[in-house]
């Protein structure tokens, strides 16, 4: 007749946590839920399904037209599945659509053995060869591997032996694809090699697999395995949606790469969290970085790439600001800035602020009176007395602008501070990091709103001052 029967065998990798029950019993509940075949249980059979819906017919909002035209049932044995089905069109089509089953249920099957060996990784920590191993033989001391370029540069799935190909990893038999990928921009005051190794060491260390380095192991929320795994990429797999395009500058090609590896799509855990944890800590990574070069030489003349990661936090925090009253008696308030900056400046955490412009040269607050300062001349309008008045210049914030700085550092016992007890308590409270500080002059009108002063006099003498000389 026209009903066709086939013995689809069943492929069961065994392990210490599953046995072949856990694994039928898993392969059933992957029927069941309608990922691969929709089906239903026979009312009077327990170990039959039937298919109520064709695996190739495309999903219609009228059932009337995702009717099944043949009739397919499924009986579970000890070793294998027997497919029973009855199609209209003949034998022929009959077997091929039993065939079509047979892969599906391959599939099926698949997916539960990967299953089976991510609970035992996440279990012993170790990995099994059917689903990746590490060849020592290839490892290097950098502990730095790169995805090929044509991997990167596109957004479709690619298959795991591809993107490892370059690397001492080799997927086994069970191997899980990628289902995640993530790209963060390298700071270029960080060294690749070790930038991950404190990755791993630091946010990954607790998911560590024993047997086989840099491969990590996690289980989210819903109880979701997954590899996890960083790697060298030289081009982003897609644009940056955090602004580290802008905040790096243009020219940096260096990423780190995530590579999630599982059966099914991560949670917000690994998606958002995890990748938030990961850019927070190469931040910070990039940020001690550069606060260990200028507590090195606080005169370093920054970059102007440095100067745009460190404004680049200002999208994250708000900035801070607060208004001083000058002194009345301030007659001079330039020189007041000045003194002010020495002073501040003096205590070992501001430093004057050394900015490289683009052509690699260096303006800071020492230089004000040759580069900052313009004088404008005004020889028809100038009287005896406005030679007291110093001269008008226009005032630059660059020219006052100056940063905090501070790291923590192992203190040998024997070191004495020169810290006032003020001082000390400061340190105390101060937290690590780098500030970026601007001194800004306003002038209060008459309504009681502040007004940036863009020119004012310098070298101004008070009243009575020239007589007296």
């Amino acid at each position: 007749g026209s009903v066709a029967r086939l013995e689809c065998p069943l492929s069961w990798h065994e392990n210490a946590f599953w046995s072949y029950d856990d694994f039928l019993s898993a392969l059933w509940r992957e029927l069941v839920s309608g990922r691969f075949l929709t089906v239903k249980q026979a009312s009077n059979r327990t170990e039959v399904l039937y298919i109520t819906q064709d695996p190739k017919a495309q999903p219609d909002a009228k059932a009337e037209h995702n009717s099944l035209p043949y009739w397919a049932f499924l009986f579970f044995r000890t070793s294998h599945i027997v497919i029973y089905v009855h199609h209209p069109s003949g034998i022929d089509k009959a077997t091929d659509t039993s065939n079509d089953i047979s892969t599906i249920i391959s599939q099926a099957c698949v997916r539960v053995n990967q299953l089976s060996l991510l609970e035992e990784l996440h279990r012993n920590r170790t990995t099994n060869p059917l689903l990746i191993s590490y060849n020592n033989d290839a490892s290097t001391s950098s502990h730095v591997y790169t995805v090929p370029d044509e991997v990167t540069a596109t957004k479709e799935t690619m298959p795991l032996a591809q993107i490892l190909r370059q690397t001492p990893y080799t997927p086994g038999e069970y191997a899980c694809p990628v289902v995640f990928r993530a790209n963060f921009r390298l700071n270029h005051r960080c060294k690749l090699s070790q930038i991950i190794l404190a990755l791993e060491s630091s946010v990954l260390h607790p998911f560590a697999v024993q047997n086989c380095p840099g491969i990590f192991c996690y289980k989210d929320e819903i109880d979701s395995i997954f590899c996890l795994m960083l790697i060298k990429s030289s081009r982003p797999v897609a644009p940056s949606e955090d602004g580290a395009e802008d905040a790096e500058g243009r020219g940096s090609s260096e990423y780190i790469e995530l590579l999630v590896m599982g059966v099914d799509a991560p949670g917000p855990s690994i998606a958002v969290q995890l990748c938030r944890i990961l850019k927070n800590k190469l931040e910070s990574l990039a940020l001690d970085a550069l606060s260990e070069i200028l507590k090195k030489n606080p005169h370093y003349n920054l970059l102007p790439k440095d100067m745009s990661f460190l404004r680049s936090f200002d999208s994250t925090s708000k900035p801070h600001g607060e208004i001083f009253d000058l002194p009345s008696c301030v007659e001079d308030p330039y020189n007041y800035i000045l003194y002010f900056l020495r002073n501040i400046c003096s205590c070992g955490f501001f430093h004057i602020l050394n900015e490289a412009s683009e052509e690699g040269s260096a303006k800071t607050s020492e230089d004000i009176n040759q580069h900052d300062v313009l004088p404008k001349e005004e020889p028809n309008e100038t009287t005896a007395d406005d030679n007291f008045c110093g001269t008008i210049c226009n005032l630059d914030q660059k020219s006052i602008s100056f940063f905090y700085n501070n790291i923590p550092s192992p203190i040998d016992s024997k070191f004495t501070s020169t810290l006032t007890k003020q001082g000390q308590v400061f340190s105390k409270k101060t937290g690590r990091g780098i500030a970026l500080m601007t001194l800004t002059l306003y002038q209060k009108n008459e309504g009681g709103e502040y007004a940036v002063v863009s020119q004012m006099r310098v070298g101004q003498i008070p009243p009575g001052a020239g007589s007296s000389v």
